[in-house]
């Protein structure tokens, strides 16, 4: 039996807390309310042709790869530390969806921001694939149909912070990302 490391990624959300009663009374399998975003990656970590011949399933979402630290990477600095990061302005702006704050006079411009000026020089993603994967993400949190909530998000917001914004304000100054710690 071999086990391969593998990483998704894709955005699905619950629907809003004021659905709930709704979906209660109603006659669809409580999954059917879940929301999922048309952008998806299964990167799969293994010998392309071995996995291949034992894994024969054909998708434009899903990779196989000997090694998937690129793809990790991406996701947990371009995606996942913006999110970290601007978690607790969001929540003390009372803004309650990324959505929202895509939209934001502020936070919209911040996370943009965060990414292109102190994320990405901070990383050792090429820089022309850091910020097509980065103009990606500022589409992705727009998505006018997923309410992806802040609250949920800053869930276990210290850890996340260690794992995925400190590295990046070891490796260069980042005020943006600084300021998001002061509020964490």
């Amino acid at each position: 039996m071999r086990f391969c490391s593998s990483l998704v990624d894709r955005i699905v959300t619950a629907p809003p807390p004021d659905q709930h009663e709704g979906l209660e009374r109603s006659s669809l399998p409580r999954r059917a309310a879940y929301r999922g975003e048309p952008y998806s990656l299964w990167a799969i970590e293994a010998d392309p042709a071995e996995l291949r011949a034992v894994f024969p399933i054909e998708s434009a979402s899903v990779l196989f790869a000997p090694d998937i630290s690129f793809y990790r990477e991406r996701k947990l600095r371009l995606l996942n530390a913006v999110h970290t990061a601007t978690a607790p302005l969001a929540l003390l702006a009372g803004v309650r969806t990324v959505r929202d704050a895509s939209a934001h006079p502020r936070l919209g411009p911040f996370m943009k921001r965060l990414l292109f000026e102190e994320i990405i020089p901070a990383t050792d993603l090429p820089a022309d694939d850091a910020r097509a994967f980065a103009d990606q993400v500022l589409e992705r949190f727009a998505n006018p149909w997923l309410d992806h909530e802040w609250r949920i998000i800053a869930t276990n917001q210290e850890e996340k912070f260690r794992i995925r914004v400190v590295p990046l304000i070891v490796r260069r100054a980042a005020p943006g990302l600084a300021l998001a710690r002061q509020h964490t």
